[in-house]
């Protein structure tokens, strides 16, 4: 039943362009893609923060074990998020959304 509103949602023909900075939508999925496009990047330029600051936070530790793993597992886990936000730049043409 969800699959018949998503299908319908993304075939649905919007009468009125949706006009973004640089784009005029036709469709809702065109728009729907490239907000999807904007949030990747958005998050991969915050992992990639993330990945600094976990670093910097692993250099400043001091010998401090406990400041060390926090550190640690900052980058760690910028890391997953980045190979999630990666795994969806696959996904979204492997699955005919482009």
């Amino acid at each position: 039943m969800l699959d018949w509103f998503v299908s319908r949602a993304l075939a649905y023909e919007i009468n009125v362009p949706l006009t973004g900075d640089k784009r005029t939508y036709t469709t809702f999925k065109e728009y729907f893609l490239d907000l999807i496009k904007l949030a990747v990047n958005i998050a991969a330029a915050l992992a990639v923060l993330m990945i600094v600051y976990g670093a910097f936070k692993y250099a400043t530790s001091g010998g401090d074990e406990s400041k060390a793993k926090d550190g640690k597992d900052m980058i760690v886990g910028a890391l997953v998020g980045f190979g999630l936000l990666l795994l969806i730049r696959v996904l979204i043409p492997l699955l005919g959304l482009q």
